[in-house]
């Protein structure tokens, strides 16, 4: 797992095929993917997610790994990109370390690494979209491009 901003290394991660974001929710997870080069970054949707609940908005449920290896499959995913919630001057917070022991799980379900980037205020910027789910997916995705 890389988190962005405080591995050295992660600005020379090099990119070999599409590129997919999630922005995971405790009822949705948004998704959006870019190619490589980030020439387009393309809100694709959501998964709701089955049987939510607040104590296991962290947890990986069989639901969620089938709906993630179906998108893998459907999109030819080689990286993931997951936001990351940080507090406003960008400390971890429980929510952070939750997410980054998610990121594990899901390296193991999906193979490769998850790189986290800091989703503050991504779902705010998306909440006239009509999918704010996978617009905060895209937002995440053109901050990952961007860093």
């Amino acid at each position: 797992m890389i988190i962005l901003g405080q591995n050295p290394l992660s600005s020379k991660i090099e990119l070999t095929g599409t590129v997919m974001a999630l922005d995971w929710g405790g009822k949705r997870v948004g998704y959006a993917t870019a190619d490589r080069e980030c020439i387009v970054v393309t809100p694709r949707g959501h998964f709701v997610r089955k049987n939510p609940s607040k104590a296991k908005h962290w947890k990986l449920s069989p639901d969620d790994i089938k709906a993630l290896k179906e998108l893998k499959e459907q999109f030819d995913v080689e990286h993931w990109v997951m936001g990351w919630p940080v507090n406003k001057e960008g400390y971890e917070t429980e929510g952070s370390r939750l997410c980054a022991d998610l990121a594990q799980e899901l390296e193991k379900h999906l193979g490769g690494e998850i790189i986290l980037v800091d989703e503050s205020l991504t779902s705010w910027e998306q909440k006239n979209s009509k999918d704010v789910d996978a617009g905060a997916a895209a937002t995440i995705l053109g901050d990952f491009f961007e860093q």
